[in-house]
């Protein structure tokens, strides 16, 4: 489905001409079991089917194409220092110049960046463009001393620390798995954990009502969030087994 709308317009190209090539068979005295009858209908019936489609596609909001267009890895190129969509390159992205006070030394990051704060670690704005509108912001960090990079993750309270995650069907989310493909792998997953010996993936919930039902259980506004960096590592590691426990179904 993807490639016929994403090429819906060359399809119609191709139909429209197989349509021109059969039309001078068609003949009224032959009977409609006709070779040139059939073909004629079946291509009036696929050129009519994708201009319904058409029609469909250009009533969707471009926010709502967005996520579709970045799954479809393949379907993007480079030029200069813009990535642009080939089936519509009315769709851009390209880096934002508001970024400079971004944060890039939460919760998740502190394992990976630990003393070198100033070497290589940082964050920036993508923008998501329709044209000249924009249509999204996407926050990425780079950590590791600017080997890894990732969407940076949203956040909610739980209790007094953060829970960090990804919602599996967000734009941004689309955008870290266009990333993975870009670098061939996933720098979400295996993060070093904050003051631990081990690691952790950001949390991806499933949907928006998932998420719901994990505040509904956990969530809330911090009694007293704290500022100490060890007691915010501390909180952010309970609440990773938080979420382990929910999405095996059971609370702690």
């Amino acid at each position: 489905m993807r490639f016929f709308t994403n090429h819906v317009s060359v399809a119609k190209g191709i139909l429209l001409l197989a349509f021109a090539a059969v039309a001078p068979f068609v003949d009224l005295n032959n009977p409609i079991t006709h070779w040139a009858w059939v073909l004629f209908v079946l291509l009036s019936v696929g050129i009519f089917s994708l201009e319904v489609l058409d029609f469909k596609q250009k009533k969707i909001p471009p926010e709502d194409n967005v996520r579709m267009y970045l799954l479809d890895f393949d379907g993007w190129k480079r030029s200069g220092d813009v990535d642009y969509y080939v089936a519509d390159p009315r769709f851009t992205i390209r880096e934002l110049q508001d970024s400079t006070s971004l944060d890039f030394q939460q919760e998740w990051t502190r394992g990976e960046i630990g003393s070198h704060y100033d070497h290589g670690n940082a964050a920036f704005y993508l923008g998501v463009y329709f044209g000249d509108t924009l249509l999204r912001k996407i926050h990425v960090v780079l950590f590791d001393g600017g080997k890894k990079i990732v969407v940076a993750p949203a956040w909610e309270s739980i209790g007094n620390g953060r829970i960090y995650y990804y919602v599996a069907d967000s734009i941004e989310y689309a955008y870290q798995r266009f990333l993975c493909r870009e670098r061939g792998v996933d720098f979400s997953k295996s993060i070093s954990g904050p003051g631990r010996s081990d690691s952790f993936d950001i949390p991806v919930f499933r949907d928006a009502s998932e998420l719901k039902k994990y505040l509904s259980q956990y969530g809330g506004e911090p009694v007293n969030s704290t500022s100490d960096r060890d007691e915010q590592n501390r909180l952010f590691s309970e609440n990773l087994e938080k979420f382990r426990c929910f999405k095996e179904g059971w609370i702690v």
